[in-house]
């Protein structure tokens, strides 16, 4: 995979297309509530901008950004 391609919306649809070698962060978020039902939110970002992804499983999450740190061979500080 060259490009990370998250798509929001049903009726209104936002298509964000990030090319692997334009990540320069990845975070996560998970308040108490959300930590409680083991979802976390994800942020991508570029020097361009960011991309969020919301409402993931906890696993998924760190499974993501494990998978987008190696492919972007930077190390993991999440």
């Amino acid at each position: 995979p060259t490009e990370i391609d998250v798509q929001h919306g049903i009726i209104f649809v936002k298509r964000s297309v990030v090319p692997m070698h334009r990540v320069q962060d990845l975070r996560t978020d998970r308040g108490p509530m959300a930590g409680h039902y083991r979802m976390t939110n994800l942020k991508i970002r570029t020097a361009a901008g960011s991309v969020s992804l919301s409402g993931l499983d906890r696993d998924e999450a760190d499974e993501l950004c494990d998978r987008i740190s190696r492919l972007t061979e930077f190390a993991d500080d999440v």
